[in-house]
């Protein structure tokens, strides 16, 4: 005869936690991550970082850059919450492309709109945005390599210095 099990017992035995690639389904259910997907967001990393790396060492006053970079750092994640990874780096992207054209006068009006100091602001919140987003979308897709998907990424940035 079998034994009874309680019915208490069997209500308070935690479900098994999926993990945060197994929820990316939403209401279609549960999927595997691709990794096509996943490698694709590391080499987007990669060239991410290489252009605000080379756009930050355009800056005519790297000191008024880095601040506004270090004062930008906090928005990246906070964006990428509300904005998701794309919208995020687009928003990005959008602010240095801004700052590049106002510092090389590309336009009479993108010149007088956004002077000296303001470009570099605009550049170092840009790169600020920009700087985390790969770093949050790669480790979420490899998170059992976190240190290697961060290291690829940052190397964007080395690249550009050399």
């Amino acid at each position: 005869m079998m034994a009874a099990v309680p019915l208490l017992a069997l209500a308070a035995t935690p479900a098994p936690a999926l993990p945060l690639l197994a929820l990316r389904g939403g209401a279609r259910g549960v999927q595997k991550p691709s990794n096509k997907a996943g490698t694709s967001s590391v080499v987007g990393g990669v060239l991410l970082h290489l252009a605000c790396g080379a756009a930050m060492a355009t800056a005519e006053d790297p000191r008024l850059a880095l601040l506004a970079q270090m004062a930008g750092m906090p928005l990246g994640p906070l964006l990428e919450k509300r904005a998701g990874p794309t919208g995020t780096a687009l928003l990005a992207t959008a602010c240095i492309g801004t700052a590049l054209a106002g510092k090389l006068g590309a336009t009479d009006c993108v010149a007088d709109l956004c002077g000296t100091q303001l470009s570099t602001v605009l550049l170092g919140l840009g790169v600020a945005v920009a700087y985390q987003v790969p770093l949050l979308t790669g480790s979420r897709w490899f998170p059992r390599r976190k240190g290697l998907v961060i290291g690829a990424s940052l190397s964007g940035v080395g690249a550009s210095a050399a």
